[in-house]
């Protein structure tokens, strides 16, 4: 019963089609970073009173078991774990996540794989092909992977020019997490609600300026 478990107050053809998610409707409820999970090969979607059960584990087929907590997140959500077996960074690893990374420690001492995703700095985590570029052999980034590298700079403009809280430095490192990790405020409410808490402020700190390949003296003070 490894990772969470999601009770969702919607019927099964409101969330998905043919084994498709619906990113508007998955959106709406918080969940549109559990749309990359493929139903019926690593996630599973139920019928049941009241709307629907999403699982990624093949031993469930509904949210009524007793080996599960619940936790409320929302009229339309809730997410459940199971005690005895806290989730883990691996539960929520993404099997097509960037595979060249830092580690980065939690409060718990649980390792998390943190990217390094701007490019041109050493360590980039981007994966890159070779090519020619009239007639000069170039190392692009892969097409695919642009957006990170784009979400990247838009990340370190922010971090440069402004001046963050610690709730922002937290906010910032989570968006870069979530490159690799199914993590969004309702995963990390349910670590709150199970007592397990992740990073400190100087964490957050760190994990953002390694994963962005700042120098401190960048950081807006």
């Amino acid at each position: 019963m490894a990772g969470f478990h999601y009770r969702i107050a919607k019927g099964v053809e409101e969330v998905a089609s043919s084994n498709e998610f619906h990113l508007e409707t998955m959106a709406r409820l918080g969940l549109s970073h559990l749309c990359g999970l493929r139903i019926g090969i690593n996630c599973w979607l139920y019928a049941e009173a009241g709307g629907c059960f999403l699982t990624t584990s093949r031993d469930l087929t509904g949210s009524n078991n007793i080996c599960l907590t619940w936790h409320e997140v929302s009229n339309d959500v809730s997410i459940g774990w199971e005690p005895r077996r806290i989730p883990i960074p691996e539960d929520l690893r993404k099997t097509n996540g960037l595979q060249r990374c830092l580690k980065l420690a939690d409060i718990a001492g649980r390792s998390w794989d943190l990217p390094v995703i701007r490019e041109n700095v050493p360590g980039c985590s981007l994966p890159r092909v070779i090519s020619f570029q009239k007639g000069v052999i170039v190392r692009p980034l892969m097409p695919k992977f642009r957006h990170i590298a784009d979400l990247a700079e838009s990340l370190a403009d922010r971090v440069e020019n402004q001046e963050l809280n610690e709730f922002q430095w937290f906010e910032i490192l989570i968006e870069i997490l979530r490159v690799n990790y199914r993590l969004s405020p309702i995963e990390i409410e349910a670590f709150n609600a199970m007592n397990v808490l992740l990073f400190r402020t100087s964490d957050c700190l760190t994990g953002v300026v390694l994963a962005l390949g700042l120098q401190s003296s960048e950081v807006a003070k």
